[in-house]
């Protein structure tokens, strides 16, 4: 196992040199970390929203800067990064979590359409709410605030998906060298659904949701 903090960029290619030395060739490279959030728009400092942007966006970015010339070399390969459902539907008191899952889904779209003639394939999975201590390390409003929540007393996170279902719904999707992939229990699956492929109610739905959200979290 080699440590690796995903916002050090300038240790990224190190470190992947470091496993090329010992394994000889990367096939798969899984960008999963990232770090949520529970704090208005406004209540949230800008350094807040450098941070969650560093985490989740350019730390994967960066990561996969380092590896993809490896494979782009042999010709093969495979990259998988989270986005989430928050990537799909903007979400209140996730101002800057959200926006990072949807960059990820486009800078990531990009660099599919980049390197079509390259045997890589580029996954991007979406789960709903897992499993995790995600909620408890939450950021509030600062990067050094957590919010310290039992998972169980966020309304989000009542019925969770099992962390050992959404691993295996990630491995499916990687077995097919899918694209996209949605990966979450109702309602949030369906409101996913709704919410991209019926673009008439979308603002309706849209407004619906956040308002109910919003009264659960208050």
């Amino acid at each position: 196992v080699l440590p690796l903090d995903s916002v050090a960029y300038d240790t990224h290619a190190g470190c992947v040199e470091c496993v090329l030395a010992h394994f000889g060739r990367v096939d798969i490279l899984v960008n999963n970390s990232g770090r949520t959030q529970r704090s208005l728009f406004k209540d949230t400092s800008v350094a807040g929203d450098r941070f969650i942007l560093e985490v989740n966006v350019l730390g994967q970015v960066s990561l996969t800067k380092a590896v993809l010339p490896h494979m782009m070399e042999r010709g093969e390969g495979q990259i998988v990064v989270t986005s989430s459902t928050a990537g799909l539907i903007p979400t209140p008191r996730q101002s800057a979590y959200s926006g990072s899952k949807f960059a990820v889904l486009g800078m990531f779209g990009a660099l599919r359409a980049e390197i079509y003639s390259y045997d890589i394939s580029v996954m991007v999975a979406c789960p709903g709410p897992v499993e995790s201590n995600i909620v408890q390390n939450a950021m509030v409003g600062e990067p050094s605030q957590f919010l310290n929540l039992d998972p169980k007393l966020d309304p989000v996170h009542t019925d969770d998906m099992s962390a050992a279902r959404c691993a295996r719904l990630f491995m499916v999707g990687m077995a097919n060298r899918l694209e996209e992939v949605w990966i979450s229990k109702n309602p949030y699956l369906a409101y996913a659904y709704l919410y991209t492929y019926v673009p008439f109610i979308r603002s309706r739905f849209g407004k619906t949701m956040a308002i109910s959200l919003m009264k659960k979290t208050q």
